[in-house]
């Protein structure tokens, strides 16, 4: 194959993307790549070239980006939980993350580490970047741990890591005097193999009004059934008192097949000797009310309890 044309083949693969050293690679000498300007490529920095035509996307920005920094290098932070597509987070400025030592020119925000292990940088739509795992530990050095923690639980919600990926994290990197370390084992000690995240944003909002509140914590994203077989899985249930609540949004509850279908399920539930407190998207700007509601249908549940 033609050098011109292996050099596009390999640019299609990598967003339109060429090293100066894959050039090298496959045959050209120095002055072939310096006249490359001339044969429709663009010099997108001082180690890429860029295929003239090739669409601009972000990850085409990126993959430039962390390639001027070294060849082991990935995105990183705030960088890098966009690309996995955590909400709140952008893309830029750049954060990229290689070993400390290593040989490259600096973007805008650089950070270096003695312990950067091959498997901390992985490939992801076409940019090397740190794996989850790495990426949240990274941002507990940098970032609210609320603000951390919702990454994380997004990060296991959508199957990106697990107990094992985070308890690894935490024996590789937790160091005394290592930014993030107290937080991560923090975070490592909650979350077990049975562990399930809040899989919606207002189910987190549900959690941060109990939490605001001093309320007894729930279990989360639980599987109930009866004779019949399966109900399905509750956002809520308070196990001691039997009570289940739903967090219902605008979305996905408003329709009246929606309504419906909740009205059959909660019959079943009840039928199963379970109390069902319902709240609605809009009451959720109400701490004070939805706080109001569950504690009085638990005193209720206890008043049962009480009497039976």
């Amino acid at each position: 194959m033609p050098t011109d044309e292996l050099l596009r083949t390999i640019a299609e693969h990598q967003h339109g993307l060429v090293r100066r050293d894959q050039a090298r690679s496959i045959g050209l000498s120095v002055g072939q790549i310096h006249r490359l300007p001339s044969r429709g490529w663009d010099q997108a920095n001082a180690q890429t070239l860029r295929l003239r035509g090739a669409p601009r996307t972000r990850e085409q920005l990126a993959l430039a980006e962390v390639w001027q920094h070294a060849e082991h290098a990935g995105l990183a932070r705030q960088s890098a939980a966009w690309l996995w597509g955590l909400p709140g987070f952008e893309l830029e400025p750049f954060h990229v993350l290689r070993r400390r030592n290593s040989t490259g020119r600096g973007g805008d925000r650089r950070h270096e580490s003695r312990l950067v292990l091959d498997r901390h940088i992985v490939v992801h739509r076409g940019v090397p970047v740190t794996t989850p795992s790495r990426t949240i530990f990274d941002l507990a050095g940098c970032c609210h741990p609320r603000r951390v923690e919702r990454a994380l639980d997004s990060m296991w919600a959508a199957g990106l890591l697990g107990a094992h990926d985070l308890g690894t994290i935490v024996d590789e990197l937790a160091r005394r005097g290592r930014r993030g370390s107290t937080l991560m084992r923090e975070l490592a000690s909650d979350r077990g193999v049975d562990f399930r995240p809040v899989e919606s944003g207002l189910e987190r909002r549900f959690v941060e009004i109990l939490e605001a509140g001093q309320a007894e914590p729930f279990d989360r994203q639980v599987e109930l059934g009866d004779d019949n077989g399966p109900i399905g899985r509750v956002d809520f249930l308070d196990r001691p008192r039997s009570l289940v609540v739903e967090i219902d949004s605008l979305r996905f509850h408003s329709s009246p097949s929606d309504r419906g279908q909740d009205a059959r399920r909660d019959a079943r539930l009840q039928a199963a000797g379970f109390a069902v407190l319902r709240i609605e998207e809009p009451e959720l700007d109400d701490a004070v009310r939805v706080l109001a509601r569950v504690e009085a249908v638990r005193a209720q549940q206890d008043h049962r309890a009480e009497a039976g």
